[in-house]
């Protein structure tokens, strides 16, 4: 496959070697232009693995309790109850109807926080010996990715929540519902780090693992970045956004608008030849059949769904 530098080389190559075009432009146009193709497709190649391992609900004992104080964002407990895998995790104090996210200080400290990162205080009067439970119902994907496909746990597949995140708010507000292990999930936004993130529900009491599938971001392409799109659709719509720059530059010079139409319909034409038979791999099969050989006669008990058929 193509780097960004064949990619590059190809589009000044069509432009010629007179036109008014620094690298960083063309880097910009393959930029732009490599990450609508992400957009459009649901590319094969952009679906990634992933695996997360869940925090089981952890609740206060008669040594652990917490001391609140109002307009603080810091509570203390009793013992040395926090652990690292605490940190971000929600917390819900005795008293307060609402739960917050926690920001581990130390293992007897947490400093109160909401959603986005930043501290919240508490909001009722001073007091100790309260109790608590953390759990951790919101979870971050890996930087790189950014729509959730499908996901599991153990065995069992796990069902997106209809009507989302404001669904599970006005069934389930305070997060009271727990189970060994989640069964549903659903988008939550990003995270103060523009993460993905998805929140799980029921609360889970045990640790397990939830496997994933979802689509890879587009990446910032590097000059040996190899580009996973087809080379000629990403060179002419590149040399067409150039050309339309170019007669830009010169005022609306027609030789560059022309060119630039060019290679627009040249791009259209590879983009309908070849966005079906992506899309076609990608969607449920709608029927299956037996394989054929390569007289095309069906042979044999192997069979194949229709998105394997390519003709």
């Amino acid at each position: 496959m193509a780097t960004r530098t064949d990619i590059r080389s190809d589009v000044t190559t069509l432009l010629g070697a007179d036109a008014n075009l620094s690298t960083a432009e063309a880097n910009t146009f393959i930029q732009l232009r490599y990450e609508r193709l992400y957009e459009i497709f649901m590319w094969s190649r952009r679906l990634r693995d992933f695996a997360i391992a869940t925090l089981a609900q952890t609740k206060s004992t008669s040594s652990t309790l917490v001391t609140v104080t109002i307009d603080s964002p810091t509570i203390t407990f009793a013992g040395t109850p926090i652990t690292a895998a605490m940190d971000g995790a929600e917390i819900m104090v005795s008293g307060e109807n609402n739960y917050f996210f926690a920001k581990r200080d130390n293992s007897s400290q947490v400093t109160l926080q909401d959603g986005s990162g930043t501290n919240v205080n508490w909001p009722r009067a001073s007091g100790g010996s309260k109790t608590w439970r953390i759990f951790q119902t919101v979870y971050a994907l890996a930087s790189t990715l950014d729509w959730v496909w499908s996901l599991t746990v153990g065995d069992d597949p796990m069902d997106e929540i209809d009507g989302g995140l404001p669904a599970l708010n006005d069934a389930d507000p305070d997060r009271s519902t727990t189970d060994s292990v989640p069964s549903h999930w659903t988008h939550a936004g990003v995270d103060s780090l523009d993460k993905r993130r998805i929140e799980v529900w029921p609360v889970p009491t045990s640790a397990a693992l939830m496997r994933g599938t979802a689509l890879r971001r587009p990446p910032t392409l590097a000059d040996v970045t190899t580009i996973d799109v087809p080379r000629a659709l990403l060179v002419y719509w590149s040399a067409a956004d150039a050309c339309n720059m170019l007669a830009a530059k010169e005022n609306d010079n027609e030789t560059w608008k022309n060119l630039a139409l060019y290679y627009t319909r040249e791009a259209e034409r590879i983009f309908n030849e070849y966005g079906p038979v992506e899309l076609a791999r990608l969607s449920p099969p709608s029927s299956l059949v037996r394989r054929r050989n390569r007289f095309s006669r069906r042979v044999g008990t192997d069979w194949e769904v229709t998105h394997q058929v390519i003709d």
